[in-house]
């Protein structure tokens, strides 16, 4: 794999041939050999994480040399093309779309063989998903998104219209604002009220308690 003659797409198909099989006598996966060409156990490592997060030194002999196994992979990042393609694309509505035939949000998919990127439903409908090509529906975006633009004649009607919502909207808050103030005020004269009964049933009751002594 060092000498970058193989893919691993390619070296999955080239192992089957040299008699590497799986359990069930098919081709090993092409994510186990991923998996298996990143394991550091070939330079003498055990423990989890392959950037060294829990590593330790094993007891087994190692298997290869730093420079070979950062050369193999090298070879296996210059030939993630999916991978790639995956990270450099970006999906115009993603997390935007919802789909009326299955009635639910929408996924995005991307197929690299294709050339193809799909906007594709969470549910089944009758059984199969139902996709939808990201470049048509991102064009009808697009003419929504131009039929939403104010034309030039236009603009001094909504203008006009604004701001007499605006003002409507102050006044609203006017009244607002002189209808909690009354409010304040109204429970202010009720206090006082309350505050002078209790003055004046205080001072009969020292007059009437002086009139007895």
């Amino acid at each position: 794999m060092a000498t970058g003659k193989y893919s691993l797409d390619e070296w999955t198909s080239h192992a089957f041939v040299l008699g590497h099989r799986s359990k069930l006598g098919g081709k090993i996966s092409l994510s186990k050999w991923h998996d298996l060409f990143h394991n550091r156990f070939y330079l003498g490592k055990t423990g989890w994480g392959r950037r060294g997060g829990g590593e330790r030194d094993g007891n087994h002999t190692v298997l290869t040399d730093p420079a070979t196994f950062a050369k193999v992979q090298e070879v296996l990042a210059k030939h993630d093309h999916y991978k790639k393609r995956t990270q450099r694309h970006e999906y115009l509505l993603s997390g935007l779309t919802y789909s009326l035939d299955a009635d639910s949000p929408c996924l995005v998919t991307t197929q690299p063989s294709k050339h193809m990127s799909y906007y594709r439903n969470k549910t089944k409908v009758n059984g199969s998903q139902v996709y939808y090509n990201c470049q048509e529906i991102d064009e009808q975006a697009s003419v929504v998104i131009k039929s939403l633009v104010i034309q030039p004649e236009s603009r001094p009607q909504i203008q006009s219209a604004l701001q007499e919502w605006l003002a409507e909207m102050g006044r609203t808050s006017e009244d607002s604002e002189l209808s909690r103030a009354r409010q304040r005020l109204d429970s202010l004269r009720t206090k006082r009220k309350n505050v002078n009964r209790c003055l004046r049933a205080s001072m009969c009751k020292r007059a009437r308690s002086s009139v007895m002594n």
